[in-house]
């Protein structure tokens, strides 16, 4: 990919204001294998980037989904249109498990790094899950809540009401209860990060938290 890192960044920026999802995180994955650990700007971009190329195709994919129940007659092709958003969100998915993999979850070099990108690897593992085959859907399903599972006990090094720990243990949550189909353990994790939270309040110990670009994804 061509252009010095910052005139990448520069790239991403100019399509973020833009809201040119796909080029901002074409943009983005240039700058993450340049070799060096991104900073935690540039981390959240390229999560801003990913996250709304995907949502685009999720949100489409639930809308023809519609469409398929409503006009049965027009089934198959609306089916064969379905196919074509579930290419472009597998190609997403995909390209950043990638990433993930082979770059940036292995150059983190804080807890806090560490945590957001295995986070992401489960939460896009989930995405993928929704539209997988059923002879994908079981590997990455291990792949999404051994992410989940390893970011939760790393984020245990965090305070309880950091919003990235926060992040995990919902996101988790909704795995167990969506993809798992495990709705005990989902209300049990939630429960207790709940309740975790309502103690620290209580007790005043809650100070202002940044945000880090990892809210909670939308179920």
């Amino acid at each position: 990919m061509s252009g010095t890192r910052d005139e990448n960044v520069f790239m991403a920026q100019l399509a973020q204001e833009a809201e040119r999802w796909d080029d901002m995180a074409h943009y983005m994955k240039g700058v993450a294998v340049m070799g060096s650990e991104l900073t935690d700007a540039e981390r959240n971009m390229l999560h801003v980037a990913v996250k709304n190329s995907a949502s685009l195709r999720r949100q489409a994919r639930r809308q023809i989904l519609g469409c398929e129940m409503q006009l049965p007659q027009d089934a198959a092709a609306i089916a064969n249109y379905r196919k074509k958003v579930d290419a472009e969100l597998q190609s997403i998915c995909k390209d950043i498990l990638a990433l993930l993999d082979s770059h940036l979850i292995g150059s983190a070099s804080s807890v806090e790094a560490k945590v957001f990108y295995i986070k992401m690897k489960g939460d896009y593992c989930r995405y993928g899950s929704e539209f997988a085959e059923a002879g994908e859907r079981a590997s990455i399903v291990a792949q999404g809540n051994s992410a989940y599972t390893d970011a939760w006990q790393e984020v245990q090094a965090l305070n309880p009401a950091d919003s990235l720990r926060l992040g995990v243990a919902l996101n988790f949550a909704v795995f167990r209860n969506e993809v798992l189909g495990d709705a005990v353990a989902a209300v049990s994790l939630a429960q207790a990060t709940i309740q975790d939270n309502l103690k620290l309040w209580s007790a005043g110990g809650v100070a202002g938290q940044e945000i880090d670009g990892t809210e909670v994804e939308d179920f």
